[in-house]
């Protein structure tokens, strides 16, 4: 039986004299691989090195993406756990009519994929799967009440009936001969051991930070753009890159005149105490900016970030820079927000101290965080002080808008939590 495929990727040349043959292709170790992904290795360079002493040659020293196709060859799905980067990929074993899709731990690369007609379509933007024929779509009614309620979907859940997204940390191994029947299947745990004792994760969270940093400066390029916030994330970036590193680093940020939520003073404190010069984008978003940001946006997106960012990222591109650090998580990580304090306050106050830890289970159970969880539990008061930061659309408001038969499914969702919720608390 006689297998097609056709594979086409994009990239972003860092060095002008770079040229790469893609698809990315190791012929060896009895085996040929054909590999295409979206993002970046880091390790590259180690992982060379070790492939080089297992016999590897290499036509492009500095191509990530023939390591890649290399490292598949020598050990088929293991390869992916060695990685350290952001990726969307697939890697396709000509020699067994096999081939692997995989998305990197946390997400940071998105990877769609559907099965129509006997034909495996897979792309690392939603608009690819749209283009192939005419055919009418259907909105994923799940994912629009979600994305309402709380401003994104969960993990898998794609827009589009009959178009899956692949897990943050998981991998699908298809068999051509059986590609409908093909699961996806969990690569990486959640490790929080750095959080154990307080005084060895300084230590260690320093390093953790120090070698992230490094590993992401472009070595060849002479300065570094940075997206700058003046928050903790990018403030440690920045200290890294010119205090750590000795690398030069160009900052910027946004902060138009009118500008409700302005970072700039912090921003501009940060660029101070490093003797680094802040760039400030001041312009206000225009209708083609606002055009242009969705066109780039591929899937629903709801933090008005994402404006700023788009305009930012437009300045650095006329300033010559390639690439640019950012800053993401921090807060959430280490509690960096205000609600977080008020929410740990209110639960003592409402809670009995046995229930507390509970409460963090049974939201972590269903990843169905919504307003109607935390009012089945404790009432408006908590609700009202944290969940209505993170929640778009208030469950009143939600069965205004909604037509009849998606408040139908909008109630099935809290009965689905309602029930998780009981089941749980009778175990417990």
């Amino acid at each position: 039986k006689t297998f097609y495929y056709s594979l086409e990727m994009y990239r972003l040349i860092f060095k002008g004299t770079l040229e790469e043959e893609i698809p990315f292709i190791c012929d060896c170790k009895e085996s040929s691989w054909s590999l295409i992904f979206n993002g970046e290795a880091y390790n590259f360079k180690i992982l060379q090195k070790n492939l080089q002493e297992l016999g590897h040659i290499f036509s492009n020293l500095d191509s990530d993406g023939e390591v890649l196709a290399h490292l598949f060859a020598e050990y088929g799905e293991s390869a992916i756990p060695m990685i350290n980067g952001m990726f969307a990929l697939v890697a396709i074993n000509k020699s067994e009519n096999k081939a692997i899709v995989a998305r990197d731990k946390y997400g940071k690369k998105p990877l769609s994929y559907k099965f129509e007609n006997n034909v495996l379509y897979f792309s690392s933007r939603l608009d690819s799967l749209l283009s192939d024929d005419c055919k009418v779509r259907s909105i994923n009614r799940n994912f629009l009440i979600d994305f309402l309620n709380l401003g994104y979907g969960f993990d898998d859940a794609s827009p589009i009936v009959g178009i899956e997204n692949l897990k943050p940390g998981h991998f699908i191994h298809f068999d051509f001969d059986k590609v409908s029947e093909s699961i996806q299947v969990k690569l990486w745990d959640r490790d929080y051991s750095l959080l154990d004792r307080e005084k060895h994760s300084k230590s260690k969270l320093h390093n953790v930070l120090l070698e992230a940093v490094d590993i992401r400066v472009q070595k060849n390029v002479d300065k570094t753009a940075l997206f700058l916030s003046g928050g903790i994330d990018s403030a440690i970036i920045a200290a890294i890159l010119k205090k750590e590193l000795g690398h030069d680093c160009e900052p910027f940020t946004f902060a138009p005149h009118d500008y409700e939520f302005s970072e700039l003073e912090g921003a501009q404190s940060v660029c101070d105490n490093l003797g680094m010069e802040l760039n400030v984008v001041r312009q206000n978003p225009t209708r083609n900016d606002f055009i242009s940001m969705v066109a780039a946006m591929d899937q629903p997106f709801s933090d008005i970030s994402i404006m700023p960012m788009h305009l930012v990222a437009a300045r650095m591109a006329t300033t010559n820079h390639r690439y640019a650090l950012s800053g993401d998580g921090a807060d959430e990580f280490f509690g960096g927000y205000t609600r977080y304090l008020s929410t740990k306050s209110l639960m003592k106050s409402t809670l009995p101290d046995n229930f507390q830890d509970k409460l963090g289970f049974i939201l972590g159970k269903r990843k169905l965080l919504s307003r109607y969880v935390i009012d089945s539990l404790i009432g408006n008061k908590v609700s009202g002080g944290y969940l209505a930061t993170i929640t778009n659309v208030s469950p009143d408001d939600m069965r205004k808008i909604l037509s009849s038969d998606m408040r139908d499914i909008y109630k099935n969702r809290q009965d689905e939590v309602q029930n998780d919720l009981e089941d749980i608390l009778k175990v417990s």
